[in-house]
């Protein structure tokens, strides 16, 4: 196609299977919106049907899961794995699926990674699949229904550069010093760089200073209130384990400064206490996804590296 970044079809989906010697076998029916819809269609066929959810983080990254219609999705278990707290992850809403997917409510399926608008989307494959002849996917369109082999798969995923991510979405991880969450370096190792979703690009955890959500309102003097703060004194240690902590000591000390701001410029202590509430309301989440995040982040890494040092005094 001339046009990078319009949708793929459901005609030059199957075409690209049949040029490379994919087998796929694809079921009429009528359009479907659920699971239980199309298993009334093609439930009766041999094979590994599935559930896809697209989901989001609150940085607008994008993780589609792909199981088996058996399989128990916990999406708090997952935002876990991924070191996303118990709350990190949400379905994403009908815009970002039409936006990213280039596919209508009912329509999530690996298939719609063929688009170049879903380049920067995570994969996690049912490790399930792995042991059926066959798994079923919409192409593109739900009114059909097509039948391809895990191998079939994973050679698609291969044509647009994708390595195939099988995870066990049933396992249940306790997150802690000993046990990092397992998925998150997938993660930290997206490269978002959709046009269309610029907010789901991931910056490198190295060097990259907290700010503020793009787009919030704020006072025009919150720079000079960094700033100050910036200069102060470090306040009292505390340990990086505790989020929730570290997050209100950082918090107290930004909103105490941008109060003092607020208040020598005339503009009365009544204004800065209403101003210290909204911006309380948005920064502690922000901020605490944040710090949860470079916390799991350095869990993993750590992890990782003890592991390479173990292999290598071997």
């Amino acid at each position: 196609m001339t046009d990078m970044d319009a949708a793929q079809t459901r005609e030059s989906l199957l075409a690209l299977l049949k040029d490379n010697g994919i087998d796929a076998v694809t079921y009429e029916h009528p359009k479907v919106l659920t699971v239980e819809e199309g298993a009334k269609h093609v439930g009766h066929l041999e094979g590994g049907h599935s559930k896809n959810l697209l989901l989001k983080d609150k940085k607008n990254r994008l993780i589609l899961v792909s199981a088996l219609t058996s399989t128990k999705v916990d999406m708090k278990v997952l935002s876990q794995r991924l070191g996303l707290g118990k709350s990190g992850l949400r379905m994403a809403p009908e815009d970002i699926m039409q936006a990213v997917l280039k596919v209508p409510l009912g329509c999530v399926t690996p298939f719609a990674l063929l688009n170049q608008s879903a380049r920067s989307v995570i994969l996690f494959l049912d490790e399930g699949f792995k042991s059926k002849a066959q798994v079923f996917f919409h192409p593109l369109t739900n009114d059909a229904t097509t039948a391809i082999s895990p191998s079939g798969l994973e050679k698609f995923l291969g044509l647009i550069g994708r390595e195939p991510v099988y995870i066990n979405v049933e396992e249940v991880v306790v997150v802690g010093k000993e046990q990092p969450p397992d998925l998150a370096g997938y993660l930290v190792d997206a490269t978002g760089d959709n046009k269309e979703q610029p907010a789901t690009k991931t910056p490198p955890v190295q060097g990259n200073k907290p700010g503020l959500s793009q787009g919030a309102t704020t006072p025009a003097n919150i720079t000079g209130a960094t700033a100050k703060l910036k200069s102060k004194s470090a306040p009292a240690q505390k340990t990086c384990a505790d989020v929730q902590g570290t997050t209100l000591t950082i918090l107290n000390e930004l909103l105490s400064t941008i109060q003092k701001e607020v208040t020598s410029q005339n503009q009365g202590q009544e204004i800065a206490a209403v101003l210290s509430k909204p911006l309380r309301q948005h920064l502690e989440p922000e901020l605490e996804s944040l710090l949860m995040a470079f916390k799991n982040t350095a869990y993993t890494e750590g992890f990782v590296a003890g592991m390479a040092s173990r292999s290598a005094s071997k």
